[in-house]
């Protein structure tokens, strides 16, 4: 955690009512948060296990220093799992493990 970043909390429960979107996906309950910073890159795309506990967190790739960004969208397509971010980077991720298989701007 960055000095005066706030913390993140990795229960399910206590995130619930900051959720913008979720899906399941085997067992992997992924979310993004809502947006809560001003400025900056915000790591908002979640994934959480069967028992609701925090098991990665992805910040979104950022193309210039102060800018803000985070995740806005997170869709299957052809069985894969896309998130894509609010300055128009998509990715497509393992949803067990949150890693990055592919990316690309698209804006």
């Amino acid at each position: 955690r960055k000095r005066g970043e706030p913390s993140i909390p990795v229960i399910y429960q206590h995130i619930y009512d900051q959720i913008d979107f979720e899906l399941q996906i085997d067992d992997v309950q992924i979310v993004i948060l809502k947006g809560r910073r001003k400025s900056g890159v915000e790591a908002n795309l979640l994934g959480f296990s069967n028992y609701h506990k925090l098991i990665w967190r992805l910040e979104p790739p950022q193309l210039e220093r102060g800018r803000t960004d985070g995740f806005v969208g997170l869709w299957i397509r052809d069985w894969q799992v896309w998130v894509g971010s609010f300055q128009g980077f998509t990715a497509r991720i393992d949803h067990r493990t949150g890693a990055v298989l592919e990316s690309m701007w698209t804006k």
